[in-house]
Order: structure tokens, then sequence, then C-alpha cells
């Protein structure tokens, strides 16, 4: 059997006795690879798309073809025109705009659309907010040219607030906002002291901020005695403010983001996939565990259900080594695996590649391999920073993050 290749010998003279001594096998050499290299096509013609240097450019743009292939049959190469793949197509309809008007915040448009405002809601041409950030003003120094490290996140954040205003300005030709920045100066003293006696925060109609989760807590109270919508764009916690329909909470709590992953899981997966929750043997992972069976009961209507299992993982080496996650790995079918953990790289690691291993290993019978297993792997927002762990463990293992 010949290959084809391309060998290529660096240097002058070279030369062997081997060669010497077989003068009389060289032709005969010399036909066989003449006729090994034009079955692989060395001496074929080059074609057109191929050419190194081409000729005058035409006025005028010839026939958009595709990929050309060499046709034995007629020496030439040609473009290929079958399609063996179904062609995408893009079908809409043109809604009529008296049925479908565009969104607006006008109560004309609301009555268009049969809906009624409720009482209390009042449209202005103009809003009052409020940033109430930690801009650490007390802790820089006139005339000095380096700025307190901890004001950096203030900084940031009403940089970007004040782009997403420029882009209000340039939409609407002005933005109907008047702005009020105040410094809460990461005290909650001077929180209190903002809400008690600010002119600005009285008369804003929405406030941004604070940072800590203690002045947030503050500044959620504050907008639910008075009316006025708080928006906390960092605070994770929970229990941060009860009954309360002012407050938004941008970044959602941990009990939250492992609540929205069981339903996203119980609403997604086929009648007959079983999912297991995945935790270390620590304390704060343990707790865990009973946001996840709340969800499920949510999702059941009913507490006295199992919709899924747990496995808990003792393993105490630097490296993970010990524990096996792979058996849970249904023979057939999909299996849902959720690790509401981050804190531990090497873990994720460990586990991520078990379940890979598991996946190809595929369902055999009789030293068959008939299918691969199917795995689905819910994780954290912080897994996105792993430095360690392939990008082709996330795509194969169907990794879902929260957000």
């Amino acid at each position: 059997m010949f290959t084809c290749a391309s060998t290529r010998f660096v240097g002058s003279g070279f030369k062997t006795k081997y060669m010497q001594a077989n003068q009389r096998i060289l032709p005969f050499l010399a036909i066989v690879l003449a006729l090994t290299f034009s079955a692989c096509g060395l001496f074929k013609p080059v074609s057109q798309g191929d050419r190194g240097q081409r000729g005058d450019e035409e006025e005028e743009l010839g026939e958009i073809v595709g990929r050309r292939v060499w046709n034995p049959e007629t020496q030439q190469w040609e473009p290929v025109r079958e399609v063996h793949e179904p062609m995408d197509t893009i079908s809409w309809t043109e809604l009529p705009r008296e049925a479908f008007p565009p969104i607006r915040s006008r109560p004309e448009v609301v009555a268009q659309a049969g809906k009624t405002l409720p009482d209390d809601t009042e449209l202005k041409d103009r809003y009052a907010v409020a940033f109430l950030l930690p801009f650490m003003t007390h802790r820089n120094q006139p005339g000095r040219p380096d700025i307190y490290t901890h004001s950096y996140w203030a900084l940031h954040f009403y940089a970007g607030a004040r782009l997403a205003i420029e882009d209000i300005e340039a939409e609407r030709g002005s933005a109907p906002l008047d702005i009020y920045v105040l410094d809460t100066k990461a005290s909650t003293a001077e929180v209190r002291r903002l809400l008690a006696s600010s002119t600005e925060l009285a008369g804003a109609d929405l406030i941004i901020g604070p940072y800590r989760s203690a002045n947030v807590s503050l500044a959620a109270e504050f907008g639910k005695t008075n009316g006025k919508v708080v928006v906390s764009p960092w605070a994770a916690a929970s229990g941060l403010t009860t009954d309360n329909e002012y407050f938004v909470q941008v970044n959602p709590s941990l009990e939250t983001h492992c609540k929205t992953l069981m339903r996203h899981a119980l609403e997604t997966r086929p009648d007959t996939a079983e999912i297991v929750v995945v935790v270390r043997d620590v304390p704060d992972e343990l707790a865990r565990l009973e946001w996840f069976r709340e969800a499920a009961w949510e999702f059941a209507g009913r507490r006295d259900t199992v919709l899924f299992q747990e496995f808990i993982v003792r393993d105490t080496t630097s490296d993970f080594h010990e524990f096996q996650i792979g058996p849970m790995v249904a023979p057939e079918g999909e299996t849902i695996f959720l690790v509401p953990s981050w804190s531990n790289e090497n873990f994720i690691y460990a586990v991520l590649r078990q379940l890979l291993i598991a996946q190809q290993q595929g369902s055999v019978f009789n030293g068959v391999v008939r299918q691969q297993r199917q795995v689905r792997v819910y994780g954290m927002p912080q897994w996105a920073d792993f430095e360690r762990i392939d990008v082709n463990f996330y795509e194969k293992l169907q990794v879902h993050i929260s957000s």
C-alpha cells in the first residue's frame, strides 16, 4: 500500500550507499512513484480558485459558485451544485399597527390596549433619580492624583449609569431625569442621616443603591414606608426586606439561584430522567440541600414526594480522587446533576471529569456500545471564571450556569 506524503530533504549532496548499489531498480521505482502520486492527485491541474496569481480583473463579477471538485471523467475542476442539507427559510407576518401599537408610557396608549393603570399611578414629565453609593469622598485628599481603592466600585458603577443616560438622551433628544448623587461613605450611620434629612432622597422617585447589605435594608425600609422604588444593584443576601413591593434586588440571592436551577431542571427534564444534587460534606453546602427540597416540593405541590437524589461527597483529598460519581449516571436516558458549589475549583473539575468519562463509556450490551449516555449539569455563575477547566467539559456535558 502506498501513502501519499510530502517529504523534504534539507541540504545538498544527500546520497546513501543503498542508492549507489541499486541503480538498476531506480527506473522501476520512478514508474511506481509516478503512478502513486498521480493517483493522489499530485499532477492534477490547479483549480482556478487556487492560482497564486490572477490575470486582469474582469469588469463584472462572474457566477458565484461553491467549492470545486476534480471530475476524473472530464479531467476538469467542476463546481458542486447539489444541495445535501435542508435550506433555512425565513417567514414573517406584518401586524397591523392599530391592533399592536408601539409600547409607550402614556395613558392614551394604555387605554387603547384595553388596560387601566392603578389609581395611584402618577405619570410625570420628569423623574428624580438618586444614586446612593459609597464614593468614599472623605478618604480622597484634594490635589492628590491617586484615588482611594474602595472608591472605584462606586465610580465605575456611576460611570456606567451615565453612559446609559447618554444613550437615552441620544435616542429621545433629552433624558427626562433629574440626577442626584449622594455618598454613603460605606457607613450605616451616614445612610441613616441621609435617609432622615436629605431633601434629594425625600423627593426621589427612584433610589439606586446602597452597596452593603445593612445599608440596603435601611434604604429598602425607607422606600417601603415612603412609597419610593429602591433598586439594589449588588447585594445578594436574602431577607433584606419583607413584603416590600417597592424593592428590586438585581443580584439574586444564593437561595434564588438554587431554587431556579431546580425548577428549570424539573420543567425541562424528560419523564425518565434522574436528577442528582451534588454537594460536599461541609456545613454551607449541606444547608443548600434544603433549598432544593423546597423548590421540588413547590413544583410538585406537596411535601410527601422525592424528586431527586442527594450525593454527598466526603472526599477530603486535595484532588478529590477517592469519590466515585460515575455510577450515578443512568445506563440509558438522561441524568441531570445540580452542583451548587464554587469555592474549590479542584472539586468541580473532579466532578465534571468523572461525569465526562461516564458519559463517554455509553451503554454496553454484550460488549458493544449501543449509545452514549446523556448527562446535563447545572452550575453556579462563578464557574465562568474558572481557569483550569477546559471549555469542552462545559459543552460536552451541557453545562447550564445560572445568572
